[in-house]
């Protein structure tokens, strides 16, 4: 896979107005200055009645292409649907006091970036590679995208990222140290990047799309940890898969993580032994995470 590398501040404001405003941490200390902002935001989403899973992702998908607010708030608001909605002033006021608020708690961002950078595609390349071409004998050789781009932001979970379809890219946050060596962070990484070609009708014509994100991290799950394995890099086990799921926070708020592992565990069995095409796969996950599916999951406002 040919990877492009890069960052953009504005990538990592919003990556930590994500963090704060959906996940409960720990956060890096310095983060909690955004954490007005991050609830402004929130909230002003809420009263734009935006459905809370689009609003961030779009976010997050327009920040790298950032030049002005009033450009970045117009185009948020025509793929969202809400071009007319009264409240777009507060949504560029709230998104001026995030970058604002970043900038003060992380005045050294974009400079910490470029020196995290080299070191991580060094590690990169010298076991990523390896790491996707064993996931996709794993699974699916072409599967694996042949290009994509990665983009790294301020560290605020210790390990957290996303994965963007659309536009065939991951973020991640630029951790230079493993905090759980049998989880190293370039596996983590690998894990990510072998999700892009998820939105393929191929692949998904047999799924419940309004849960792709969980359905692609659990499914490349126990593929990244045996490639891990096979490398010596780690191990698959049980135990490994509860990690990853709460190390990683592949499991959203709600679910049961022994069910999931449950689930993982007997489903890849099955797909390791039978080996049925992949969407066949996929669709058999997609029904049984739906068998277990909080019921508080269905499409909210933020």
């Amino acid at each position: 896979m040919e990877l492009q590398w890069g960052s953009h501040p504005t990538m990592s404001a919003l990556h930590a107005t994500w963090c704060l405003a959906t996940t409960d941490g720990p956060f890096n200390p310095r983060a909690m200055a955004l954490k007005n902002a991050a609830q402004e935001l929130k909230s002003t989403l809420t009263s734009m009645r935006v459905q809370r899973d689009l609003a961030w992702e779009e976010l997050l998908c327009l920040a790298p292409d950032e030049e002005g607010i009033p450009d970045f708030v117009a185009r948020f608001c025509r793929k969202c649907g809400c071009d007319t909605d009264p409240n777009l002033n507060l949504l560029e006021h709230a998104l001026r006091r995030v970058l604002v608020d970043f900038r003060q708690a992380f005045p050294k961002n974009p400079e910490e970036m470029r020196v995290r950078t080299g070191p991580l595609k060094l590690q990169w390349d010298a076991r990523g590679p390896g790491l996707l071409h064993t996931i996709g004998r794993f699974t699916v050789p072409d599967l694996i995208v042949e290009s994509a781009r990665i983009l790294l932001v301020q560290p605020i979970l210790s390990g957290a990222g996303y994965v963007h379809f659309r536009t065939n890219r991951v973020h991640t946050e630029a951790l230079l140290t493993d905090d759980d060596p049998e989880l190293p962070e370039i596996l983590r990484i690998a894990w990510m990047l072998a999700q892009l070609d998820f939105e393929r009708s191929v692949y998904v014509d047999l799924v419940n799309r309004r849960r792709l994100n969980l359905l692609a991290g659990l499914a490349m799950l126990p593929a990244a940890l045996m490639a891990a394995d096979y490398l010596e890099m780690g191990h698959y086990s049980t135990q490994s898969l509860r990690k990853a799921l709460v190390q990683w926070r592949v499991a959203p708020a709600g679910y049961d993580v022994d069910a999931i592992i449950q689930i993982l565990t007997t489903w890849w069995e099955t797909y390791d032994v039978d080996r049925p095409e992949w969407r066949i796969a996929l669709g058999a996950l997609s029904r049984l995470l739906d068998s277990i599916a909080p019921s508080d999951t269905q499409p909210s406002n933020v």
